[in-house]
């Protein structure tokens, strides 16, 4: 069974899905570690986008059609610890239900979800059945064995995840330890279908969950980051750094309007013109979807 749900998600893929995803210069970082941690069962040694990118290719495809179930429990304790590092802050059911029908990460975080399962730790099979008295002087043990799974690895148990008023954050800082909170990459905060702060370069994020609802404000057509001006720190530290917006469900007050290619340009126009005004860099604006994405230097 486990073989069968693989090869349902590898026979998903295909390579133009593959090099179209390739072609993301700023993928979703639970994205950028569903790749990681497929190419780390592969046994490819890659870390950041930069170089797994350049593995999406037919070759890949090949090497997951040819990868049984019981390849992945001969695999190393090493690649093993390596996969769930990967993953260990995504949200893997979420990261799936944003993928597009035609996306390559749909089926990947299947396949990944599948190895997730497969060396997940077991609890044990062993049972003691008593033989009557007579036929033994004492009871015996017959084990009953669980086919192709890995040796049980204590991965550790994970933290509670925090209430964040209804944000979200990525990676999943809580699972995170103090050192590798100094330097977070591809932090993303946001909040489902209003929008969300992609936050370029390497962010200290010490302590930084205990205020986050003060610090961050995420609404309709409109992102806050420290909204209290005592508590902004210098450009360049903390969140008042370069990001990159999106706020989703953006639209006029009549709709009916959009219905007019003239009118929605004009409509982009003044998006754009209103973002400049802002102080920030115009990047799109979607009239049917009222997706609006722009760019700041800082908070």
């Amino acid at each position: 069974a486990t073989d069968s749900c693989l090869q349902r998600a590898v026979g998903m893929l295909d390579l133009r899905s593959l090099h179209e995803l390739r072609s993301l210069p700023h993928p979703l970082p639970a994205v950028v570690a569903v790749v990681e941690a497929i190419l780390t069962m592969l046994g490819f040694k890659t870390k950041g986008w930069a170089a797994a990118r350049l593995r999406l290719d037919g070759g890949l495809l090949q090497r997951l059609s040819n990868l049984s179930s019981a390849d992945i429990c001969k695999s190393s304790r090493q690649q093993q610890r390596a996969f769930f590092k990967a993953i260990c802050a995504v949200d893997l059911t979420q990261t799936r239900s944003r993928a597009g029908a035609k996306s390559a990460v749909g089926p990947m975080v299947e396949w990944t979800m599948t190895v997730q399962e497969l060396l997940r730790p077991q609890p044990s099979t062993e049972k003691v059945e008593t033989i009557p008295s007579g036929q033994n002087n004492g009871p015996t043990r017959s084990v009953s064995p669980t086919l192709h799974r890995a040796p049980a690895i204590d991965f550790g148990s994970s933290p509670a995840e925090p209430d964040l008023g209804g944000l979200f954050v990525s990676p999943k800082l809580w699972l995170m330890d103090e050192e590798a909170l100094q330097q977070v990459n591809n932090l993303v905060i946001g909040r489902e279908n209003v929008g969300e702060i992609y936050f370029r370069g390497s962010v200290d994020c010490r302590g930084l969950l205990d205020r986050l609802v003060d610090i961050v404000i995420i609404k309709p057509g409109e992102i806050i980051v420290y909204p209290n001006r005592s508590e902004k720190p210098p450009e360049g530290t903390g969140l008042n750094r370069p990001a990159s917006v999106v706020l989703r469900n953006c639209h006029p007050r009549s709709i009916d309007d959009m219905a007019d290619p003239e009118m929605k340009r004009k409509y982009r126009r003044r998006v754009a013109q209103m973002t400049v005004a802002k102080g920030a860099t115009f990047e799109d604006y979607d009239c049917d979807a009222g997706t609006w994405k722009f760019r700041v230097s800082h908070f």
